[in-house]
Order: structure tokens, then C-alpha cells, then sequence
């Protein structure tokens, strides 16, 4: 559940970071046209899913919960895997878009566990959906995989952002309950701006005028994550942004904190189990980072 009672203040950017830290990539894995009696799930439960219905109608089943009736228009999207099927509705047919959606980051679980784990939209509420389906539609008759692909990446960016300016639950933790605190969320803005800044935990204390101790205690609490590991998680982040711009290493290491190229390299490889010039030439041939 979500409280009303928090004070958003100057929230409105910090979605702006938070979104790329999720890195929200699409799969579609089936678009096409079910009619008579039908049922559908996805066959792997153990990842985040997203349906759109295109036209038409169906039922979505989750058990020990009501069935619920989707219609044109209607975008369904598990940010938790969860088992679930859909079924025809009425005799009538339903064309769909599935796909499967992975958060590659880190620190996207802190992120995700304070979201729902399960958000249906609907076109006729949002004239932003209603435009970005029109689209999908158009390119599906064009069997062009990328740009499907492509679409779905915008449309599930449009709804996380949504979903990110809601008010949090002040009884979670995690990193939207430190973008929305009126106090701490100002060590989210200082280290996403500055990574190359020699962090540590008495000058992100003197940030929010608090003891080193308290201030622990606190960010803890809020996101639980210590200071060290959000400060490396948002360098990291930085650092892979940087690779793709073809820095030499030593630059990347530079600018986002580190030494020196080996330090970056060391708490690369202890995160992904590669190194920076690995991840490089990986992201360079189209491969797949490991996935945390």
C-alpha cells in the first residue's frame, strides 16, 4: 500500500534518475490473434512479463484472486514474476503483444520492491499509451523485430515513470524512499551529479547535517543499502555509460571516482565478473552483460 501523506517536494527530477537505473529492456516473444477457446501462460514464471491488448478481450487469471476482464487498449505489467494466465473472454478475439521485460542494474530491485508487483494500464485514461499502442500496431503488419522491440522499450519507460512519481509507502525501504525524503534525498542528487567526488561517509553525513553514526543508521534504513554500496552501484552505473562512449579506461576511472584503471577494473569485476575492457567489447559485439 502507498501512503498520500508524503510530501513530494521537489521529487519531480529524481525520477529522472531512477529510470535509468532500472535499464528496463523488452523480449517480445509472441504477437498475434487468439480467437474461440484459448488460454495462454507465459512459459517462463520466473520473469517479469507485459501483455498488451491491442483489440478485443480477455480474462487475466492470477490464483486465489478475481479474474479481471481486459479490453482494447489494456497494457498488463508484472514488475515481480508471478504466475498467471489469460483466457478468452465471451467468444471474443483477442490480439495480443507479450513479452518478457529484464532489469539488468544492480540496484534495480531497490527500485522495484517499492513498486507494485503488478501494474494494469489503461489507453483510454492516458493519451500517451493510447498514442504509443497506435504505433505498435502500426509496425506489427512489418514483422520488424527491433523496432517492435524498440516501441515496447518507450512504452514501458512511459509507464515506470508513472509508477515512480507515486507516493511511497513510508514503512518500505529502498531508493524511492530516499528520491522522496525531504532531507536525505539530496545524497541521491550529489552522488548521481558527482560521481567522480571522493565520497565518504562524514561529507554525505554533512550533507544532511547528521553525525557519520546517525547518518548510517538513517540511510540504512531508508534504502537498505550502505553509503559504500550506493555510492559504487551509482559509479558503476556512470562507468558503463562512459564505456559505451569509447573512453580509455584510465578516463573512465577518473571521472567516475576511481585511482586508478585497476581499482575501476577490481570492483567491475567483483560486481560483474568481468572487467571494464570485457564488458566493452561485449556490449560492442551485442553479447549479454551477466545478468545480477
Amino acid at each position: 500500500m502507498r501512503s498520500n501523506d508524503i510530501n513530494l517536494f521537489s521529487y519531480s527530477h529524481r525520477y529522472q534518475i531512477l529510470l535509468p537505473l532500472l535499464q528496463a529492456q523488452s523480449h517480445v516473444f509472441y504477437t498475434g490473434e487468439h480467437c474461440g477457446d484459448w488460454h495462454s501462460s507465459p512459459a517462463d514464471a520466473t520473469r517479469c512479463v507485459f501483455h498488451l491488448v491491442m483489440t478485443g478481450q480477455c480474462r487475466l487469471h492470477e490464483p486465489d484472486q478475481p479474474e479481471v476482464v481486459l479490453r482494447d487498449g489494456h497494457v498488463v505489467l508484472y514488475l515481480q514474476p508471478q504466475w498467471h494466465q489469460l483466457r478468452g473472454h465471451a467468444g471474443q478475439n483477442a490480439h495480443m503483444v507479450c513479452g518478457y521485460v529484464d532489469f539488468k542494474w544492480p540496484l534495480s530491485r531497490y527500485v522495484l520492491q517499492q513498486l507494485p508487483s503488478r501494474v494494469i494500464c489503461s489507453a483510454e485514461q492516458e493519451p500517451a499509451l493510447r498514442h504509443l499502442l497506435a504505433l505498435i500496431q502500426l509496425e506489427q503488419p512489418m514483422a520488424d523485430t527491433y523496432m517492435l522491440q524498440q516501441l515496447c522499450d518507450v512504452l514501458l519507460s512511459y509507464i515506470l515513470r508513472r509508477e515512480l512519481c507515486q507516493p511511497v509507502d513510508a514503512l518500505s525501504y529502498g531508493l524511492l524512499s530516499l528520491a522522496q525524503d525531504p532531507t536525505y534525498g539530496v545524497v541521491l542528487d550529489a552522488v548521481w551529479q558527482q560521481p567522480e567526488h571522493a565520497w565518504h561517509g562524514e561529507q554525505l553525513a554533512r550533507l544532511v547535517h547528521s553525525s557519520k553514526a546517525s547518518f548510517y543508521r538513517r540511510f540504512k534504513r531508508l534504502t537498505g543499502l550502505s553509503p559504500t554500496q550506493f555510492v559504487t552501484m551509482v559509479r558503476l552505473f556512470w562507468a558503463k555509460q562512459y564505456l559505451a562512449e569509447e573512453l580509455s579506461i584510465e578516463a573512465v576511472a577518473e571521472k567516475v571516482g576511481y585511482s586508478s584503471a585497476s581499482a575501476l577494473s577490481h570492483a567491475f569485476r567483483r560486481e560483474f565478473g568481468i572487467n571494464p575492457a570485457q564488458w566493452r567489447l561485449q556490449s560492442q559485439k551485442g553479447g549479454s552483460e551477466k545478468e545480477v
